[in-house]
């Protein structure tokens, strides 16, 4: 009996710790985050970035590099929707209207402006195509901001009014959460004022977002509780020389940076920890900061030296000078720490008036870049 007993003991605890396992690795994925701006080029993804193209998506690989239609049936035409084809078996097709897309834990999610005053939202599987209708929504959404924060999706969007006879129609700019299992959706913002957007800047975490709020008299930085909406100023009309929002640190910090420094600012304790000086008679010119690191650039004041790029890694605090890194590339674009890649812009050959224009971009692993030589 009492080895029965034990057995039975035994077996409850493995049940117990395989349920946790489970557990933790599904709040590990409701953790994921993306986050984007549709009116950009590209989107990035776990393995490269999609795009628009000729009213197709296309996809450029981190390991080959190419750029393809993300079509992989060898006897499709690869028909773009049109009047005449408004429902193309081609699965990187668009929408007969205007269509915007994002990426998320291995899904492309499409929002189809139906008409002035509606978009609808879809995904599909990028694995097996399968293309679904999250829901219908009464707003319009360009420009748009999105992040995606597990299972929910914030975005920007616009609500759109009849005018008076004569005049243009009317917009006031909300910010929306939408569920993107079961489609339902609430406004976390909403602009008093005529306004094409409601928010600037976003970013989720937890219970928390931060946004960066337009003004009047100048740009606020907003804390917005998810679970109360209770809405906390952190910076009324934020100055670069004294304090400019740059992304989420936690659910109480954020990054920040000035003409003389970037850190991080608690905004519960007032309390900030300054990360990265730019040095005596130094100025930054440029930077991008993410969760797992900053990208910035430094030269002398009046700007007559040779300006340094930077690597300042956020867990182990080390700096990597990678001036000569990002030159042999061609210079860097952008810098996402949550998927830890970086994209730089493709040029062309200056042409008989030494113009160089961007073609287009590639993308690389951040721990392969610095790990070149």
């Amino acid at each position: 009996m009492k080895h029965s007993i034990k057995t039975l003991s035994i077996c409850i605890i493995g049940l117990l710790v395989c349920c946790m396992a489970s557990c933790k690795k599904e709040e590990i994925k409701n953790m994921s985050y993306s986050y984007g701006d549709m009116n950009g080029n590209y989107i990035l993804s776990d393995n490269g970035f999609f795009s628009i193209k000729d009213e197709l998506v296309h996809f450029k690989s981190e390991d080959t590099h190419e750029d393809i239609i993300f079509c992989f049936d060898p006897a499709c035409a690869h028909e773009p929707a049109s009047e005449k084809n408004p429902d193309p078996e081609c699965r990187a097709a668009l929408f007969v209207t205007q269509t915007k897309i994002a990426y998320h834990d291995e899904y492309i999610y499409y929002f189809n402006q139906s008409d002035s005053f509606n978009f609808e939202l879809y995904r599909m599987n990028i694995d097996d195509g399968v293309r679904e209708l999250i829901g219908e929504y009464p707003y319009a959404f360009s420009p748009l901001l999105y992040a995606f924060y597990g299972d929910h999706l914030y975005c920007n969007a616009k609500i759109m009014e009849e005018p008076e006879v004569g005049h243009a129609l009317m917009s006031y700019g909300v910010l929306l959460e939408i569920n993107i299992n079961t489609g339902e959706y609430r406004i976390l913002m909403e602009r008093d004022e005529e306004s094409n957007y409601a928010v600037k800047e976003l970013d989720v975490q937890g219970n928390t977002l931060f946004a960066k709020v337009p003004g009047e008299d100048g740009d606020s930085l907003i804390r917005l509780n998810l679970e109360t909406l209770e809405q906390t100023v952190v910076i009324e009309k934020m100055n670069f020389q004294e304090k400019m929002y740059k992304g989420i640190y936690d659910s109480d910090s954020f990054y920040y940076c000035s003409l003389n420094e970037i850190g991080i600012s608690n905004y519960v304790s007032g309390e900030d920890i300054v990360l990265i000086t730019p040095g005596e008679n130094n100025i930054f010119t440029s930077f991008y900061i993410s969760n797992r690191g900053i990208i910035y650039s430094v030269n002398t004041v009046n700007r007559d030296g040779v300006e340094k790029v930077l690597f300042y890694d956020v867990s182990t605090k080390e700096t990597i000078d990678i001036t000569e890194k990002q030159e042999a590339i061609g210079g860097i674009h952008t810098y996402n720490g949550y998927l830890n890649k970086i994209v730089w812009s493709v040029k062309s050959e200056p042409d008989e008036n030494g113009r160089i224009t961007v073609v287009g971009y590639d993308i690389m692993n951040m721990a392969a870049f610095l790990g070149e030589n």
